[in-house]
C-alpha cells in the first residue's frame, strides 16, 4: 500500500519527484498494478527490482510515462537491467521528459483563465446526432473559457447504465488527458 503522497510539484507537465521502487520476489514483471500507480501518481519512474532464488537482485525493470500516446499506451516498459548499471543521468533525463511533456501540451495552446478540456460521449445513437451533440457541447465548453483540447467519441451497442465504460477506457482518456495537459472531462450524457 502507498502511503499519502505530498501534493505535486505544480505545473501540469511535470511529474511528482518521486521515483516508486520495490521488489517482486517471484520475478514477475512490471504489472498492471505497478503501471496504474506510475500514470496516477505520476510517479518520474516505477522500478521493480526482480530477485533471484538467493534473495539477491537479478536485475531492474523500469517504466517511465511518455508524453506521447504511443500504441495506445501512456508508459514505456524499458528492458531489464543489472542493479548495478549507473550510467544513466537521472535528472538530465528527468527535465528531458518534463520538456517534452511541456512541448506536447503547447501544442494546444491555452491563454491565462483558460482551461483544457476533453468532450467525450458514450452512445449508442447514430453517428450523425452524436457529432452534432458534441459540436453543439464544444459551442458551449469554448462560449464558458474552455479550450476544447480533444473530442473522445465511443460508440456502444447498448449503454451500461451502471458504468458509462470500463477501466481500459477510462484509464486510455485519464493518459490523455495527463499528456495534453487537461484540466477537465465533459461528458455529453443526457
Amino acid at each position: 500500500m502507498i502511503p499519502e503522497l505530498p501534493k505535486s510539484r505544480g505545473a501540469r507537465a511535470r511529474l511528482r519527484g518521486l521515483r516508486y521502487i520495490h521488489t517482486h520476489l517471484a520475478s514477475e514483471p512490471i504489472t498492471q498494478d505497478d503501471l496504474m500507480d506510475l500514470v496516477f501518481l505520476r510517479f518520474d519512474l516505477l522500478g521493480v527490482v526482480q530477485v533471484d532464488s538467493q534473495g539477491g537482485p537479478r536485475g531492474i525493470e523500469i517504466a517511465h510515462l511518455l508524453p506521447d500516446n504511443r500504441n495506445g499506451q501512456g508508459w514505456e516498459i524499458l528492458p531489464l537491467a543489472s542493479i548495478h548499471d549507473h550510467s544513466m543521468n537521472f535528472l538530465e533525463w528527468v527535465r528531458a521528459l518534463e520538456n517534452e511533456f511541456v512541448r506536447k501540451q503547447n501544442l494546444v495552446p491555452i491563454s491565462k483563465g483558460q482551461e483544457r478540456v476533453i468532450l467525450i460521449s458514450v452512445s449508442n445513437k447514430p453517428r450523425a446526432v452524436v457529432e452534432e451533440s458534441m459540436a453543439e457541447l464544444a459551442e458551449l465548453a469554448e462560449s464558458n473559457n474552455l479550450v476544447v483540447a480533444d473530442t473522445i467519441i465511443q460508440r456502444s451497442r447498448r449503454v451500461n447504465p451502471k458504468y458509462l465504460m470500463g477501466k481500459g477506457k477510462l484509464r486510455e482518456i485519464i493518459i490523455k488527458a495527463m499528456q495534453l495537459g487537461v484540466d477537465l472531462l465533459i461528458f455529453d450524457q443526457e
